[in-house]
């Protein structure tokens, strides 16, 4: 097959899910969370970073999102307990919207975040 003509679609970006952990509480009493050390799942997905009208139509709607991420159904998935890694970004969900109503995608809002590791050294 040739290269050229192969369509790989707009499933074309493989991101990382994790889950959040809990640490230890800070001094204002909250306790952070911080991705775990192992995806607990790989899922192709369709992300779109968001510039011009569409960002500013994503700030109208949901504050400081920056990326807009569809993937197939994962059960479970939640801002308050998983969060992404595509490439070496992190992404922060902020909502995960169920579309077409029987499971099939998630569109997710998602914010653009310092790698942890990076932030603690700071």
């Amino acid at each position: 097959m040739d290269a050229a003509k192969f369509q790989i679609g707009p499933m074309r970006h493989r991101v990382a899910i994790y889950a959040l952990a809990e640490t230890a509480a800070n001094e204002y009493h909250e306790v952070p969370r911080v991705p775990g050390d192992q995806p607990i799942a790989w899922r192709w997905a369709d992300v779109q970073e968001l510039a011009g009208k569409e960002y500013w139509w994503a700030q109208q709607a949901q504050a400081m999102t920056t990326h807009v991420v569809r993937l197939y159904f994962f059960a479970g998935l939640s801002p308050l307990t998983h969060r992404l890694k595509l490439e070496d970004r992190w992404l922060n969900i902020e909502r995960v919207t169920n579309p077409d109503g029987v499971n099939v995608w998630h569109v997710l809002h998602c914010v653009a975040a310092a790698d942890p590791a990076k932030a603690k050294a700071q």
